[in-house]
């Protein structure tokens, strides 16, 4: 009898465990921040793409700071041609389907090292 009381004792111990790591662990995607700027020292890059008449303009701005004052700013903008469209089924709340264009977006990567 004292057996199966410790054997119980020691499953909801471990349950209660496993059930705080679990919850512990999961973290919402949906709340996590950025880091807040800080432009003691920083480089920090704006990009915007705009599409206008089959052509996609992207303009990249570059901020560099040193202890906290703006030390140099430079603009660029760049002109790539239209990708294209991609063809796909959307199903509204009704549950109808139709075909719908979007234009094919641009990937944008950023690299950052430090030697």
């Amino acid at each position: 009898m004292q057996q199966k009381k410790r054997i119980v004792s020691l499953g909801t111990f471990i349950l209660v465990l496993l059930t705080v790591f679990i919850v512990s662990g999961c973290e919402n995607e949906d709340e996590r921040t950025p880091p807040q700027m800080n432009h003691k020292n920083a480089v920090e890059y704006y990009v915007t793409t705009v599409k206008v008449n089959g052509l996609v303009i992207v303009t990249t701005k570059k901020d560099i700071y040193s202890n906290f004052k703006k030390l140099k700013s430079e603009t660029t903008v760049d002109t790539l041609p239209h990708i294209g469209y991609e063809t796909f089924d959307e199903e509204d709340e009704n549950g109808n389907t139709r075909k719908v264009q979007e234009p094919i977006a641009y990937d944008i990567y950023f690299r950052s090292e430090v030697k």
